[in-house]
């Protein structure tokens, strides 16, 4: 059979050559509309410029590992809006867990949205984990989530949600003799009874704070809360009659400086202490002493370490400041007896 056109037959070689003079013509022509069917038979193709182009093509959406792990990368690189993008999959990581990674979950969601000032959804999920602490009888847990409740409430302007929630953290710590949330439940009281004006009330909650404090068991956290209560305790009392019984507690805050690991926590505990002693100096008419201790307050200002949130050292210092104010005739009368001027 003639292997070019295939529609030939011979009995031989010998007579396949003898007929090749007469077949080739033939051959030729059916070789070419055998091609010219196989290219018919083939699927049309446009060219690559005239194809149509996919536009916005849907893509698949990352899985829940991927999600978890996206949640968790933002979450150690402390990328609150990172986490917050994560926000739509959070149910769907929610439903897929056990309740103690539930339970962390929701903790690194409501970090994101307090930290983004997201009050309203932060106490959404707040209300959440604290019941869900609830089902697991990780009570300890429950009391202090009712404080962090208490004081997101407190930034949306609810005091008397406020209120409601710091006491039932104290109700819960009284009961289980959890003495650290039984501290944070004092400390936000006493603020939301300071705002109304009720100093006697609010130094009360802060003595009963400072009574429990040594029994908070992590060294950290024990650490944490007598420097809030020992400020906020010193400042209630240098603005009373008893701010002589100030002393004290500035020494105690002066110590618990001296011994703070961390560097910005430490320039800002000595940043307050200076500017708690100013006020302290100025309450005794001491002018000279708390200008000095000012002028010195405020040359730590200028070497406060990068980074360090001023929230938590300008208010002492603005206070330290007006003191001086309010006593300046004082001072320049000490000042022109001295002859400063």
């Amino acid at each position: 059979r003639c292997t070019a056109c295939l529609h030939v037959a011979y009995c031989g070689k010998e007579c396949q050559r003898a007929a090749w003079k007469v077949h080739k013509t033939s051959c030729c022509s059916q070789k070419q509309e055998k091609v010219r069917e196989e290219e018919e038979a083939k699927p049309a193709t446009l060219p690559a410029e005239n194809r149509p182009q996919e536009v916005n093509a849907p893509r698949d959406p990352p899985t829940l590992a991927v999600v978890l792990d996206m949640v968790n990368g933002a979450k150690d690189a402390l990328d609150w809006k990172g986490v917050l993008r994560c926000e739509s999959r959070m149910e769907d990581l929610l439903s897929k867990m056990r309740e103690p990674s539930q339970a962390e979950l929701l903790n690194v969601f409501i970090t994101a949205f307090y930290n983004e000032a997201h009050f309203t959804k932060a106490k959404l999920l707040l209300e959440r984990r604290a019941l869900l602490l609830a089902n697991m009888s990780r009570f300890t847990d429950q009391g202090m989530v009712l404080c962090q409740l208490g004081q997101c409430c407190d930034s949306l302007d609810d005091p008397v949600g406020s209120a409601a929630w710091f006491e039932k953290a104290r109700k819960l710590a009284v009961e289980h003799a959890f003495f650290n949330a039984e501290c944070s439940a004092c400390l936000g009281l006493s603020r939301l009874e300071s705002k109304k004006g009720r100093k006697h009330e609010a130094e009360e909650l802060l003595r009963r704070a400072l009574e429990v404090v040594d029994f908070v068991e992590d060294e950290f956290d024990r650490s944490l809360v007598e420097g809030k209560v020992l400020l906020e305790l010193s400042d209630l009392l240098l603005e009373s009659d008893g701010f002589d019984e100030a002393e004290p507690l500035i020494n105690r805050l002066r110590e618990q400086a001296a011994a703070e690991p961390d560097p910005a926590s430490r320039s800002c505990l000595v940043v307050v202490v200076f500017a708690l002693t100013v006020r302290l100096q100025a309450r005794r008419k001491d002018f000279l002493q708390a200008w000095e201790e000012l002028q010195a307050l405020e040359g730590l200002l200028k070497t406060m370490p990068k980074g360090t949130r001023e929230d938590s050292y300008l208010p002492a210092v603005n206070k330290a400041r007006f003191t001086m104010l309010d006593g300046k005739k004082d001072f320049l009368e000490s000042l022109e007896m001295m002859g400063k001027l």
